[in-house]
């Protein structure tokens, strides 16, 4: 009793006697640990997550979950980072807000799983190797993965059927499927009545971080050391294959005329006119279970490669649980396992937007979705196959990055600059953020990564 108590315990104690005190019970009936999770405002995530933490509280009377969700982007970083400062981290939260675990690892914001996994003698094999290998640097796993899905593309299938053509291909290996076979769709699948459109042939939804028009092409827009470390002095904008990738995908909006403007997409919501019926293909990062809502007939194919020799790759977006540095680690321990067992990942999947990342219940949930299974399973298998993580969730500083390029590339996707016009602007400008938190960050690197290119 003499040991100093600490501003979590003090703020955890506190909160606990006042919602006694409220119910008229004595203080010393609360004896189980609360665990704190923190999580964007999703209504559907959480409607599956409170379910999943009642079973998990159920079978495990020790624990309660205390559930706070806030905002998405950078506001849920900003209170994220202000719990961590009032030194009462949360015991489990994920990449889910705007940064990426890379940038929490630098930040010293989770705790090192790999002791944990060892000592459980964990079994992982039922995950995606790509899954495990994102949450892991210098030998140490920081997540155990929750979900993952690749960026597919969406079709209508009922508007294939209607203009008589094939269905998109599901086999990542089909030289056939290009971008200028997928262009011939869209411009077969637009209407057009006078000078209003009807009907899209195709939709740009999530610009999937400015990264998978490159990835078409066999580019991408940092090199593989950005990736590996979350840290680099360079970029590959100036690179042409780059350029020529974005000025294609803005091409089809202002030149081919087969995608609504920003505008126009913005005012049908989040799926933009393909949830509406009224566009026949749809590139988004992959939110299947919101698809699903959709009263006509839908198919996921794999992307389009941008010239028959290159291997086409996905973004893959595969969302991990986090245990918070300075937490109730071994409670937190506890809850994850639970969260990403069977048991835990049937019940989260049907709400969560990266599904489950369980092998074997990828059949299960996709069971539940109007396409074929196999279709789903083969896009699946494919895009993670040729897939490559998101930049926000490998990047240190992605928040500020990903802030410059939108700034930059506005115009650009509102037809008043040419990609390269857009380019031109950024390099120089992201030269120096790249360099300024290269600077900022890398003695925190050569501390995570034993590796890490003098």
């Amino acid at each position: 009793m003499n040991k100093a108590l600490s501003r979590r315990d003090f703020l955890k104690l506190s909160a606990a006697s006042s919602a006694l005190l409220a119910t008229g019970l004595p203080a010393l009936a609360q004896d189980t640990e609360e665990l704190l999770v923190y999580w964007r405002n999703n209504p559907r995530e959480i409607e599956t997550m409170e379910q999943a933490f009642a079973d998990f509280s159920a079978a495990n009377p020790s624990f309660s979950v205390n559930f706070q969700q806030a905002a998405g982007g950078l506001e849920g970083d900003a209170r994220l980072q202000a719990l961590f400062a009032a030194g009462t981290p949360p015991e489990v939260f994920a990449s889910v807000f705007h940064a990426g675990l890379v940038d929490y690892v630098y930040r010293d914001f989770v705790a090192d799983l790999t002791p944990l996994i060892e000592s459980d003698a964990l079994d992982q094999s039922d995950y995606f190797d790509v899954a495990l290998e994102t949450f892991t640097f210098g030998g140490k796993q920081f997540g155990i993965p929750r979900g993952g899905i690749p960026s597919p593309l969406f079709y209508n299938k009922d508007l294939f059927d209607e203009a008589g053509l094939p269905y998109p291909p599901t086999d990542w290996e089909d030289e056939s499927w290009t971008w200028d076979k997928m262009l011939e769709y869209a411009h077969a699948l637009t209407k057009r009545e006078g000078p209003r459109t009807t009907q899209y042939g195709i939709v740009i939804g999530s610009i999937l971080s400015w990264n998978q028009w490159p990835m078409l092409w066999g580019s991408q827009i940092f090199p593989d050391a950005a990736f590996n470390y979350g840290l680099t002095r360079e970029h590959n904008f100036r690179d042409p294959v780059v350029v020529n990738s974005l000025q294609s995908m803005v091409d089809l909006i202002w030149k081919e005329e087969v995608a609504p403007t920003p505008e126009v997409s913005g005012g049908f919501g989040f799926f933009g006119p393909f949830n509406n019926g009224l566009a026949a293909m749809y590139v988004h990062l992959g939110a299947y279970t919101v698809a699903n809502n959709a009263e006509f007939n839908w198919g996921v194919a794999a992307l389009p490669r941008g010239v028959p020799s290159a291997q086409q790759r996905s973004t893959t977006f595969t969302g991990p649980f986090l245990i918070g540095n300075g937490s109730n680690v071994e409670g937190a321990w506890e809850l994850v396992k639970y969260l990403t067992g069977v048991d835990g990942q049937r019940t989260i999947m049907q709400g969560a937007v990266v599904g489950t990342s369980r092998q074997s219940l990828l059949e299960e949930w996709f069971g539940a979705m109007s396409p074929p299974t196999d279709e789903l399973l083969a896009v699946q298998a494919g895009g993670y196959k040729h897939g490559l993580e998101s930049p926000n969730v490998r990047l240190v500083g992605w928040g500020e990055i990903a802030t410059l390029l939108s700034s930059e590339f506005d115009l650009m996707m509102l037809g008043e600059r040419s990609a390269q016009e857009a380019v031109d602007a950024l390099a120089p400008k992201l030269d120096t953020l790249l360099n300024e938190i290269y600077d900022n960050n890398i003695d925190k690197a050569r501390q995570v990564f034993p590796d890490f290119p003098e």
